[in-house]
């Protein structure tokens, strides 16, 4: 119920915030906050990879976004497997993909799974908890950055999540 109350709020406090757009966010350290906090499976190898790409907004919030989309990786992916999480600039914008390799999202639930409170029926996912806000609240801290979320399947197997966020502009 603890972690169910503290999603809600982060929900609830994301939607209300709007000031996100003031600051900077270097990819390289919102990738070493999210996984210093990670709590990954030791049986679940996770890789990070940034160059240094600065988005707009607070490393805090894009932190705890991209913290939401490993441990669902690492949730979803096999023992002995790996999830890859990549951040780099892309034209306007700073990419963000976490990749696993389990066994995917079908392409009926690709959408879904960013709403609250959905979990689809992966077995292991409901055994090993979690509330069914995690994605839904890494969407809406990326929404409330500029940013846009998407799922698409890996070649091979699992999945990806790709958020793209604005490119913080040069100061001057």
């Amino acid at each position: 119920l603890r972690a169910l109350a503290e999603d809600l709020l982060v929900l609830a406090r994301v939607e209300a915030d709007v000031s996100a757009g003031a600051a900077r966010a270097e990819a390289r350290e919102v990738l070493a906050e999210a996984a210093r906090a990670h709590l990954a499976r030791a049986d679940v190898r996770v890789v990070t990879e940034a160059d240094g790409a600065v988005a707009r907004g607070r490393t805090r919030d894009l932190a705890r976004m991209v913290r939401n989309l490993v441990d669902n990786a690492v949730r979803h992916s096999p023992a002995g497997g790996a999830v890859v999480v990549r951040a780099a600039r892309e034209g306007a914008d700073v990419v963000i993909t976490v990749s696993d390799d389990g066994a995917g999202v079908p392409a009926a639930e690709r959408e879904r799974i960013f709403e609250p409170f959905f979990r689809g029926p992966d077995e292991r996912a409901v055994r090993e908890g979690g509330t069914g806000l995690g994605l839904a609240i890494a969407r809406e801290i990326g929404a409330a950055h500029g940013g846009s979320i998407a799922a698409t399947p890996r070649p091979g197997g699992g999945t990806s999540i790709r958020f793209l966020l604005p490119l913080a502009p040069q100061r001057s």
